[in-house]
């Protein structure tokens, strides 16, 4: 109904203008996404397009008269002008969901090493869930790519990759966020295919992790190993690091300061489980 009441007064110019039976097509294609654009009665109902509609109910009215107005313009062959492009306050937004906090295994561990290994076989149909210390999935969504991968073993001891995080075989579950205090895993379910080929297998996890400050981290992790127990094994020492990496998040102008100590930043990572026979 929004394109059909587009097309109308679209129209109705042209016909005012003396063009003879115009036909108006609404061809979707722009610079930008827009969403949803639907009639102020439908905007009312908040059903799924309404509620999707984020310019608010009068969106449609104002394509009406922004079209309306270049048509205007091109049947009287002026220069089409518009007013000042409101600003650009992209910069001053605030978010109410908490930021990532920075990322933490213990001392010793390393991030993407296997918490829960795999068995040494299992038959097909069964379940394979094993484990990895992880970070927040949020620092890096993977898009176009992937977290988990299911491999098979070459005779010529490579491997090929025959299942994604995409697949309905495989499934991806994250546990972690401020209540676990910095620290995650990344728990891998593959539910193996009766079709699969015999042979060795692996799973394996990609993520991202955020460091709390370069320079600050890496001392830590050189401090006596009776410091890093006392320190990381403290909720309260926990909690006031997630707060100072929370103040870095809302201010700027703090991040900047924090640039000379080598500043928050994102490390990519891998591991991979032990190789597990798939048997027929």
């Amino acid at each position: 109904m929004a394109g059909r009441r587009l097309r109308k007064a679209v129209r109705q110019v042209l016909v005012d203008a003396g063009v003879k039976d115009p036909v108006i097509t609404i061809a979707g294609l722009a610079n930008s996404y827009t969403h949803y654009v639907t009639t102020i009665e439908e905007y009312a109902g908040q059903r799924y397009e309404a509620a999707s509609t984020l310019y608010g109910p009068h969106t449609l009215n104002g394509y009406i008269q922004e079209f309306k107005r270049i048509t205007t313009d091109l049947v009287q062959d002026l220069p089409s002008s518009t007013s000042e492009a409101p600003p650009d306050l992209t910069k001053r937004q605030i978010s109410l969901i908490p930021p990532v906090g920075f990322d933490l295994i213990g001392f010793g561990k390393k991030f993407g090493s296997v918490a829960v290994d795999a068995r040494d076989e299992y038959g097909r149909g069964a379940k394979v869930v094993v484990s990895f210390r992880s970070a927040n999935p949020r620092n890096n969504q993977r898009t176009e790519g992937t977290f988990l991968t299911v491999d098979r073993l070459n005779d010529d001891g490579s491997w090929t990759t025959i299942y994604t995080d995409g697949d309905w075989c495989t499934k991806y579950h994250w546990k972690g966020g401020l209540e676990r205090f910095g620290t995650s895993f990344a728990e891998m379910h593959w539910k193996i295919p009766h079709e699969t080929t015999q042979g060795l297998h692996r799973i394996c996890h990609y993520g991202t992790r955020k460091t709390l400050l370069a320079n600050a981290e890496l001392a830590l992790f050189a401090a006596p190993d009776w410091l890093i127990s006392n320190l990381l094994g403290s909720t309260a020492v926990s909690m006031m690091l997630q707060s100072v990496e929370l103040a870095m998040a809302v201010s700027a102008r703090v991040r900047r300061s924090f640039d000379g100590l080598g500043g928050p930043r994102l490390k990519d990572f891998e591991g991979c489980t032990r190789a597990f026979l798939v048997r027929s």
